[in-house]
């Protein structure tokens, strides 16, 4: 069986997952990534969630639950749009 967590923890600068126990990482998924990117490409949760057949409230509870365990916001939200916030673009 792969870890993926270990994989994902090379993927994030230093910086980023310094303060990050290995509790938290244990607890990144694939499919958190995949929900990451989709946002970030699209650049709008609703958009996201159609292209993953998932509701959008679902989306948004998925991202709003990694932002929490990683204590860092990911994407600033406004009536414009979804866009990465710095901690997110790395």
């Amino acid at each position: 069986m792969i870890d993926y967590a270990e994989q994902f923890i090379i993927v994030l600068p230093y910086h980023v997952y310094d303060g990050i126990t290995m509790e938290v990482i244990d607890k990144i998924g694939i499919k958190h990534i995949r929900y990451f990117l989709a946002v970030a490409d699209h650049g709008s949760f609703r958009q996201a969630a159609f292209k993953l057949n998932i509701t959008q409230p679902s989306l948004s509870n998925l991202i709003a639950g990694l932002e929490e365990n990683m204590g860092v916001k990911l994407f600033e939200r406004n009536r414009r749009g979804t866009h990465l916030t710095p901690a997110g673009r790395e």
